[in-house]
């Protein structure tokens, strides 16, 4: 009966833990209502924001969006989605924009205009932390490591 009842625990905290691993990392995954996304893997997020993926499978065009580099929630999605910090993603994009392969996200000053830019743009995506209220027009979705 205890073999059974450790068991059932584990495995509920377990697809708890690919539901909110993103929030114990400091930050929530958020695109427009319009966006078909539910769930999203590091790896995917990862391709995204370094652009290597440039659209949805709608044909649609993906706009990621990173806080400034001084952000404690960009230096949490940076950990967590590249094993770098922001400070060594930004060298791998004056390298890439050195070499002429393009542009990297947009950065917002805070998380109020990273959730009214995903609000406005149905290709956007982009990180906050747990707590900043998104109202309206945006949602979370789910990160699986």
């Amino acid at each position: 009966m205890t073999t059974r009842w450790l068991i059932a625990a584990v495995a509920t905290m377990a697809t708890g833990a690919l539901s909110v691993a993103a929030q114990n990392a400091g930050y929530v995954v958020i695109v427009n209502e319009s966006n078909y996304l539910t769930t999203i893997t590091t790896p995917e997020l990862g391709r995204l924001f370094m652009k290597k993926t440039t659209r949805w499978t709608t044909g649609q065009t993906v706009t990621p969006l990173d806080l400034t580099a001084s952000s404690p929630v960009r230096e949490s999605f940076s950990r967590d989605v590249f094993r770098k910090t922001p400070a060594e993603v930004k060298a791998e994009w004056q390298a890439a924009l050195a070499a002429g392969r393009g542009l990297p996200p947009m950065e917002a000053p805070n998380e109020p205009l990273v959730v009214a830019f995903v609000r406005a743009n149905p290709g956007a995506i982009a990180y906050v932390s747990p707590e900043t209220p998104l109202g309206a027009g945006v949602r979370a979705i789910r990160v699986r490591h």
